[in-house]
């Protein structure tokens, strides 16, 4: 997904999330925690009623940095990563990586520190929904690409040359699906259509010290390269 981050194709991204405390009585003088999300949910006569409340991690305005694979050469081989500052980066997603698999191995995105960071995410907009609620516009939005025939869309889990063995998706959001699954199948497939906050963001191509910025949070993209 860090192509598609880097390429302009993916604006949105989803994590599951937990209820919080019910929803505080308004009119009985309680004021809501802030950032609180209250989802309606269908009512049994028809209609809609106060369903679980949400308080997502992020907000709009919020600042993201982005951990990837990565390595680092120069004078930052074969240091710890938050000790060899000044070193090359050398980013996995990058077809010209410049990394030769004989200087070790890569480091998972999970240790890259935020000076090696190269994207900043800047967050517009958070929703709460089921996860199968996904329409097929987000689903593109979530790095869904559409194949170049136009008929369907490549499953991002293989190899775009599995079209040829018939591995593709009629729609988005079956291919998102997919994408799901390999990532969160042991904790929440989607069949289980767990709760999630959808949080869309503009892109940012620079290093989020380099803004001039108050501190961010970290924002880690599974299965990145």
């Amino acid at each position: 997904m860090i192509r598609a981050l880097l390429e302009g194709k993916k604006t949105q991204t989803r994590r599951v999330i937990e209820p919080c405390e019910p929803a505080p009585l308004v009119w009985r003088g309680d004021k809501p925690a802030p950032n609180c999300i209250m989802v309606k949910v269908p009512a049994r006569h028809g209609g809609f009623m106060a369903g679980p409340t949400f308080n997502p991690r992020y907000a709009t305005g919020d600042r993201l940095w982005v951990r990837e694979r990565f390595a680092i050469s120069g004078i930052g081989w074969g240091k710890k990563p938050s000790e060899a500052r000044g070193g090359k980066v050398h980013h996995h997603a990058d077809p010209e990586h410049g990394w030769h698999d004989y200087w070790g191995s890569w480091r998972p995105s999970i240790h890259m520190p935020r000076w090696a960071s190269r994207l900043t995410l800047i967050v517009t907009d958070e929703r709460v929904q089921r996860l199968q609620d996904i329409s097929e516009a987000d689903a593109q939005a979530e790095g869904i690409e559409r194949m170049k025939t136009g008929r369907g869309y490549y499953d991002p889990t293989v190899s775009k040359a599995m079209v040829r063995a018939g591995v593709w998706h009629s729609k988005a959001s079956q291919a998102f699906e997919a994408l799901w699954d390999s990532l969160n199948a042991d904790r929440a497939p989607w069949a289980s259509n767990p709760w999630v906050c959808a949080v869309s963001f503009t892109v940012q191509h620079c290093n989020i010290d380099r803004q001039g910025v108050p501190p961010a949070k970290p924002a880690i993209l599974e299965g990145v390269s």
